[in-house]
């Protein structure tokens, strides 16, 4: 009789057996290993038959013993070797090195697949990074060894120092578990792994670019992880006892990252600091990180903290952009916090806010910067699709990014990768749609995470660099944009200094602001680009061919000739006729000349002086 095996929308098809490759593996032996033609059978007499793991292991002739929950069941012996309850080793299995999750009997086997059924030791996966490689082609072959993490997930960790041969030779595996090697003929390749108390991983690569799936080996084409436990642990580990990471900088990043995982060590103490440590905030994109960080640990922007920063925001609107007019980022950064906290597309400071990125977008569909920014942008601007040109603007960022892919799914640096990996997600669409070559984002992000401490980067480069970029790399391989991070917050009204001036104060000319560059693209010591236009990003002069980036970051970090400087409007007393009445207004409706009380008490105070001086000289 045959069995039917049904998928939606096709006619049901009659089965009557399916081949496979059973390899069953003990600590101490090899229990079954070769193909099994597999038929049809019930776990009892109250189910339906089907083609299962189960059926496969029944009929493979070895001696076995089940446990039965329900419709489940589980292994508890083969050949007498059972589940191991001291020492935590129990029977499991892999279908083409997939983690089963699954009961045997619950897991239907398909034609041709390799059924792993293991107890004791884990499995080694082979796999090579082309799939179709040619006669001088380089070809990266990758080791991994399975295992858990902290929250025992099972994962593929990298194997270095696993003993790879290739065709008879043995060669060495970098820190990463990997080697780069030339395709120097048609024959086929045999490539195997072995590492003590692993299951051993081959696989045959011929160069027309068919792969032949031996025991233990990998799928055709795999996709790598970035480890997140073991990234969380690292950024963890660089938290100082005051509750921060380093510079104002790295701690509102980190701290966006740990609440993208939903990692509450330490929450009250990282609150705290960022809450009350507020001397180096100067810029608009400075409290627009701030209050992105705040919203992301759950703290109300307008009233969580000593200082209302949806407040502060608006005091840098001009009437038609926030900031500084000579750069975008200050204003695709604003959107994050004023949407979240309230605003909409139909509030008139995001719609003027909106409109004056698309006038700054060029031709080729990125924004000042590349691909950083231009990621950044996609992730703002898809949360004001209704807006007039919005949608056609992030369809231009988006073949602008797509071109901008390189070979091994990245995008010029972890920086880089990791916000338009957001930016992927906030576009609706899937990663692996995103590979050109022989990776997408996430496979290129996973190669440049360090195997001992878990951070992004090599253990070698500065360790504020790897904070900073592990910050950026966990959030993104989580799926997950800043939008979805920050939380929803209601609106509220903001109180308002309205002025009214017969003093002609031309708000376009700004000569007398010193205007710092942060779009400038910059080169690592490895020629590796890195743009400046990343929010918060301390400014960085033009650096000379051997100065590493990093050092050049520190020395702004402490020079106070390095911050924007605030623009200053002088007028004296006696030219100045003006009537206060504060009205609590709605922020977005400022005129172009009005600004919120609490936005610069520096020049607030004096105005207030000045009032009082012409009240006393009448």
């Amino acid at each position: 009789m045959g069995f039917s095996v049904f998928w939606p929308g096709v006619t049901a098809l009659a089965v009557d057996s399916i081949t496979i490759h059973l390899q069953i593996e003990s600590t101490n032996s090899t229990l079954y290993d070769g193909e099994i033609t597999v038929t049809p059978c019930a776990i009892d007499d109250d189910h339906s038959a089907s083609i299962s793991g189960y059926c496969a292991i029944e009929q493979s002739g070895l001696t076995t013993a089940w446990s039965q929950f329900g419709a489940d069941k589980f292994l508890d012996s083969i050949e007498g070797i059972g589940n191991d309850f001291v020492n935590n080793l129990y029977w499991g299995w892999f279908d083409d090195l997939e983690y089963g999750a699954t009961s045997l009997n619950a897991h239907t086997l398909t034609e041709g697949e390799h059924l792993l059924v293991n107890i004791g030791l884990d499995p080694i996966r082979v796999s090579t990074s082309n799939r179709n490689p040619n006669i001088d082609d380089v070809v990266t072959i990758t080791v991994e060894h399975f295992g858990f993490d902290a929250f025992f997930n099972g994962i593929w960790i990298a194997a270095p120092t696993a003993i790879l041969n290739i065709d008879g030779q043995s060669v060495v595996l970098n820190g990463n578990g990997r080697h780069e090697y030339r395709i120097e003929s048609t024959d086929p390749i045999q490539i195997s792994a072995s590492l003590a108390g692993y299951i051993d991983g081959k696989l045959t690569l011929n160069s027309d670019g068919r792969q032949q799936i031996l025991a233990g080996s990998a799928p055709i084409f795999l996709h790598y992880k970035v480890n997140i436990p073991q990234a969380i642990q690292y950024l963890l580990s660089q938290q100082r006892v005051d509750g921060s990471f380093g510079h104002d900088l790295y701690t509102d990043w980190v701290n966006i990252a740990l609440a993208s995982a939903g990692i509450n060590k330490d929450l009250q103490t990282r609150k705290t600091y960022i809450s009350q440590s507020t001397d180096n905030l100067t810029s608009a994109t400075d409290y627009e990180r701030r209050a992105m960080a705040l919203m992301a640990l759950g703290v109300n922007p307008y009233n969580g903290t000593h200082i209302n920063y949806i407040e502060k925001i608006v005091g840098f609107y001009d009437g038609a952009q926030i900031g500084d007019v000579n750069l975008v980022n200050d204003d695709i950064f604003a959107l994050f916090p004023l949407i979240g906290a309230g605003y909409t597309a139909g509030d008139e400071i995001v719609s003027n806010v909106t409109n004056f990125i698309l006038k700054n977008q060029k031709e080729n569909g990125s924004w000042t910067g590349g691909v950083d920014i231009t990621a950044a942008a996609v992730q703002a601007l898809s949360n004001v699709r209704t807006l007039p040109s919005v949608n056609n603007a992030i369809s231009r960022a988006r073949d602008y990014l797509a071109s901008a892919q390189q070979y091994d799914g990245g995008f010029g640096s972890s920086f880089a990768t990791s916000w338009t990996l957001q930016a992927i997600v906030a576009l609706g669409e899937d990663q692996d749609k995103w590979q050109i070559g022989v990776g997408n984002p996430e496979d290129s992000l996973a190669g440049l995470q360090d195997i001992k401490d878990g951070g992004m980067e090599r253990a070698d480069k500065p360790e504020t660099t790897r904070i900073w970029s592990t910050s950026y790399v966990v959030p993104a391989v989580l799926h997950k944009p800043w939008m979805s991070i920050i939380g929803n917050f209601a609106k509220q009204d903001l109180p308002v200094l309205t002025i009214e001036s017969e003093t002609s104060v031309d708000q376009n000319s700004r000569d007398d602001i010193e205007v710092v560059d942060t779009a400038s693209s910059t080169l690592d010591q490895e020629g590796v680009t890195v743009l400046e236009t990343i929010v918060g990003r301390p400014t960085v002069d033009t650096l000379s061919p051997n100065q590493p980036l990093a050092d050049t970051v520190t020395e702004s970090l402490t020079s106070d000739d390095k911050k924007p400087v605030e623009p200053q409007i002088e007028a004296s007393a006696v030219e100045i006729e003006a009537s206060v009445t504060a009205l609590p207004v709605g922020a977005d409706k400022l005129p172009r000349f009005t600004m919120p009380v609490a936005a610069h008490p520096v020049r607030t105070y004096g105005l207030l002086a000045g009032i009082l001086l012409v009240i006393a000289l009448l």
